[in-house]
């Protein structure tokens, strides 16, 4: 299945030679005059990447950028202009652009931004799906049981892990003390650091204070 890219560029030649350039490369090209033409496009087809002018008639391609970031978070939008200046970069690139693109660029140069905007977009899917199953996987599916006071449990930890308070938790060996601390982490606002489980017991008592703090002063 091909990619969809739209552009959205009131320009009145320039979009269509991108667009023949693009298709002879195998993707979907539909193209806008303006911001809100292109928001419909964006609706009506499946679009994975956006070239977005900056200057627009009605509204600015700024504008029309947080649009698009609030009808698709995700999706990667380059911006295209004229007028290149290191603050307006900053700005698109604050808003959520992928990249930017200073008109006079060949079409070689647009086919490789192109490219890899929707690759950095396939790897950003892949990671955010590789954290979604990763958490599935420590969320309740290794902690076993259907009792009332298991489900008062579950729901313990999901409370517990939209907090930032220090939790300590109590058990016999091998009640799952270490699953249920990973299903906190993986569902609490610290899921995309380090989750580093520690075995206290197991160290000497002398050497405990260097394992947790470091050996100097």
């Amino acid at each position: 299945m091909s990619l969809g890219i739209l552009i959205v560029d009131d320009e009145p030649h320039l979009p269509h030679q991108f667009a023949r350039y693009l298709r002879k490369h195998g993707y979907d090209v539909y193209t806008a005059s303006d911001g809100e033409a292109g928001l419909r496009e964006l609706q009506k087809n499946t679009i994975d990447l956006v070239l977005l002018d900056l200057r627009l008639p009605r509204q600015s391609g700024l504008e029309v950028l947080k649009r698009i970031r609030e009808i698709e978070p995700e999706l990667p939008v380059v911006i295209l202009t004229a007028y290149g200046n290191v603050q307006t970069a900053v700005e698109a690139m604050k808003l959520g652009a992928s990249d930017y693109l200073l008109k006079g660029f060949d079409l070689e140069e647009l086919l490789l931004v192109v490219k890899r905007a929707l690759e950095t977009s396939a790897m950003s899917r892949e990671l955010r799906q590789l954290k979604r199953e990763r958490s599935d996987n420590y969320h309740f599916n290794h902690v076993v049981g259907h009792s009332d006071r298991m489900r008062a449990v579950f729901e313990l930890v999901a409370k517990i892990a939209r907090s930032d308070a220090t939790v300590l938790i109590t058990g016999e060996s091998g009640t799952g003390k270490e699953v249920v601390a990973h299903a906190i982490h993986e569902q609490s606002a610290r899921a995309s650091g380090p989750f580093h489980p520690l075995n206290c017991a197991a160290i000497a008592q002398n050497l405990l204070e260097s394992e947790l703090f470091g050996y100097e002063q």
